[in-house]
């Protein structure tokens, strides 16, 4: 096995289409962590809408 299979999760063993089938699949799991997080944010950061900013995060005035 080459060093660089190690770097990018086993390139050299699976082909570019199961790469980017595992790559489809994981994005909902980000979206979801994304979207617990905000949540998370948003609550913890209630009283103080320029932390929610400096997040990144959208705050309407």
């Amino acid at each position: 096995m080459h060093a660089a299979a190690d770097y990018c999760g086993g390139c050299w063993e699976e082909g570019e289409a199961q790469l980017s089938v595992r790559e489809r699949n994981d994005a909902p799991a980000e979206m979801r962590f994304m979207r617990d997080f905000n949540a998370i944010a948003r609550f913890a950061t209630d009283p103080h809408p320029q932390l929610r900013e400096k997040l990144g995060m959208l705050e309407r005035s």
